[in-house]
């Protein structure tokens, strides 16, 4: 893995670990909102409720009717487990299912809820349920005696009032939770010839999730803000450092590229120098003649490496433009690079080039321009010949100037950074190449320069074309 992709997997790493912060911050808020919002109705419920059901069991009118049901049959129950040698019998199942039939008949809880709603402001939304979990008998040993409980089912029972809570008394709440609960409560007396019952009384509003959702959007539009801000520094940081990055490589690259290139013809003059200084090679024409011509060529390098370095240099100055027709100058440049390549096996093959256009151009910037283009063309082309074809295309605006070589091509990568200053495409087996990384920058620079548009069409293995709209 790259030190570029080890940077992208820790910053998004960083980023997702925070994101899931925030996330987890939100859920904790409206958890704690939930809770809250239940524990203030809950509150309210449960003081309303006790205070009107008191120690009526269940619902006011509640004990009396238990009573009638399970105090004064007390002694036919006991009578009927013990001969039974159980509390399942008959008689006993047949008391159970009146009493819970009655028990739903007489229910006056649903005009008490409507009283509460209208004390405390509530709305429609809120539903309950009322349940019985579980009911012991007491016998003449004061032992409790399961007559009920909400774990088993019971057939002579109502299926359909039989819920995983116990048995419905009163209310339509679906699924009560723990966290619905408004209050249980255990009665009884704990002596001979009595019962214990336990109630459990649940409320929640319908619409509870999307209430507390409302109450905390403030929150939310807050966190989102939040999210986006860190998101944008996150994402402007890591572009703005991976662009230092990138330039800082660069810079890296052209200080070693230009190193090379600079010590090599200096390095060749050098050794040529110390061998005209010989006496045996000073006394040799030939042999003068010889290395004064490599001294030469080399100087003649050194002063082409310094042009293109300051070439750069003179970017952002003003230029000096002219109306030139293009074909001719363009043919001019072709010219002399013919000449300059006369024994590097390089074909022109040029259509269109008769168009008498003029435009408003600097002859300097666009001869080297092209030059550029052309240099890169046989540089990056391992084909016998190199073959270079340029077509001119007239438009109602202005031309269209295609440059297109039979090299090895560029893959996706190498065309999106190709312009980019000191950049030099790592294409396999031609590391040799030399170059400052330079060409091709200049070529997008005289390009905004002149306010002309460009364009790179290239493929492995299928040359490159250079598109300049004029």
């Amino acid at each position: 893995m790259t030190e570029l992709k080890k940077y992208q997997t820790t910053a998004f790493t960083g980023f997702i670990i925070l994101v899931g912060v925030l996330l987890y911050l939100i859920y904790n808020t409206f958890e704690l909102k939930n809770k809250q919002y239940q524990v203030d109705l809950k509150q309210k419920l449960k003081q309303f409720y006790l205070k009107n059901v008191s120690k009526e069991s269940i619902y006011a009118g509640g004990f009396s009717l238990l009573d009638s049901y399970l105090v004064k049959n007390i002694e036919s129950l006991e009578s009927e487990y013990l001969k039974s040698g159980s509390i399942k019998n008959q008689y006993t199942d047949s008391l159970l299912a009146m009493m819970f039939e009655e028990l739903q008949t007489r229910n006056p809880t649903d005009s008490l809820i409507q009283e509460i709603k209208k004390q405390y402001k509530l709305d429609d939304q809120l539903e309950y349920l009322i349940v019985i979990n579980s009911i012991s008998l007491r016998f003449s040993d004061n032992k409790p005696i399961p007559l009920y409980h909400y774990q088993k089912k019971y057939p002579f029972l109502k299926a359909n009032l039989q819920s995983p809570q116990g048995y419905i008394v009163s209310g339509k709440l679906k699924s009560p939770q723990a966290q619905n609960i408004v209050t249980s409560m255990s009665m009884g007396p704990s002596s001979p010839y009595s019962y214990d019952i336990t109630v459990t009384f649940f409320a929640d509003r319908i619409d509870r999730q999307a209430e507390i959702f409302k109450s905390a959007i403030p929150v939310l539009l807050l966190t989102l803000f939040a999210l986006l801000l860190v998101f944008f520094v996150y994402y402007f940081t890591f572009k703005s450092w991976s662009k230092q990055k990138k330039i800082s490589d660069m810079k890296s690259d052209f200080i070693n590229s230009i190193t090379h290139e600079f010590n090599t013809p200096i390095s060749t003059i050098m050794v040529a120098n110390r061998a005209i200084q010989n006496e045996k090679v000073f006394n040799s024409k030939e042999s003068i003649t010889e290395f004064t011509e490599i001294i030469a060529r080399q100087t003649k390098q050194l002063q082409t490496l310094f042009n293109q370095v300051m070439d750069i240099t003179l970017v952002n100055t003003e230029i000096e433009k002219k109306e030139v027709i293009f074909c001719q100058l363009l043919t001019e440049v072709i010219q002399d690079y013919r000449v300059k390549m006369h024994d590097k096996n390089v074909y022109f093959y040029t259509q269109g080039i008769n168009n008498g256009t003029q435009v408003y151009l600097n002859r300097f910037w666009v001869t080297t321009m092209l030059s550029n283009i052309f240099d890169n063309a046989i540089k990056y082309s391992d084909k016998t010949p190199k073959e270079i074809h340029i077509t001119v295309d007239g438009t109602s605006n202005g031309l269209r100037i295609s440059i297109r070589d039979n090299g090895i091509g560029m893959e996706k990568y190498t065309v999106e950074h190709l312009f980019d200053k000191f950049y030099r495409g790592k294409n396999p087996g031609r590391e040799h190449v030399s170059g400052l990384g330079l060409g091709m920058y200049y070529v997008q620079q005289c390009i905004q320069i002149h306010n002309w548009k460009l364009e790179v069409q290239s493929s492995i293995g299928q040359g490159s074309e250079i598109l300049i709209v004029i």
